[in-house]
């Protein structure tokens, strides 16, 4: 599972968490395997996602004016379409204003938008 992250402890699961609270968008550049990730940071109310760069795993998202929708799986007739495998994506909770995504590219992309879409909360 791991490419650069150092590990002592036997559980994956608990050494990438304890790396997500602590700084997010570094910890998952450091997994080297397959894997999709909601994760919710409570302290600064921000929630990350995203996919592995293969898209390896399933993320799914819906987005408009009134929601953000993430999933891993859904019914063929769902308007849910795959997360991008661009990077990760970050929405920032701690204000009450509109909601932005925003966008994190692998480092290996030179892909560049900064906010994907605003949804009012």
């Amino acid at each position: 599972l791991f490419g650069q992250l150092e590990r002592d402890e036997p559980c994956d699961s608990e050494v990438v968490f304890e790396r997500l609270k602590s700084d997010p968008l570094t910890a998952v550049t450091e997994v080297g395997g397959p894997f999709s990730l909601v994760f919710w940071h409570s302290e600064s109310r921000q929630l990350w996602f995203g996919r592995d760069v293969l898209g390896r795993h399933s993320l799914l998202w819906s987005v408009s004016s009134r929601h953000l929708l993430l999933t891993s799986a859904a019914n063929r007739q769902s308007d849910l379409e795959e997360v991008p495998a661009l990077g990760l994506f970050m929405v920032d909770l701690s204000s009450s204003q509109n909601i932005a995504i925003q966008f994190f590219p692998w480092a290996h992309l030179t892909i560049s938008f900064s906010t994907m879409s605003n949804v009012p909360v």
